[in-house]
């Protein structure tokens, strides 16, 4: 995966992220706004995933607990890193087998 984050910027907060790439005035920039602090949001109320590990994962395309739970350990640990992928999987399934 190819990282877009421009070097020094900070994947916690998603509107300085974005501004480097999509003009203010956007509306299409809002939207990704909102659905990535969403995204980031919903993983947090998740067992095992903090602020800075749900930032990373809605980065990539994982912004569900479905897509977590189907990823492959390889993919999520270029994204999380080793040490924390058994336990994003674990709180993802957990969440979902509770639904």
């Amino acid at each position: 995966m190819q990282d877009f984050i421009p070097e020094g910027k900070s994947t916690s907060n998603a509107k300085s992220v974005f501004s480097d790439f999509i003009p203010a005035e956007s509306s299409f920039r809002e939207e990704i706004v909102h659905t990535t602090l969403k995204g980031a949001e919903k993983l947090r109320s998740l067992d095992g995933i903090g602020e800075k590990s749900a930032n990373k994962l809605v980065k990539a395309g994982f912004d569900t607990p479905q897509k977590i739970v189907e990823a492959s350990v390889e993919d999520l640990t270029k994204v999380v890193g080793k040490l924390n992928v058994s336990k994003i999987q674990a709180g993802s399934k957990k969440y979902i087998e509770q639904l």
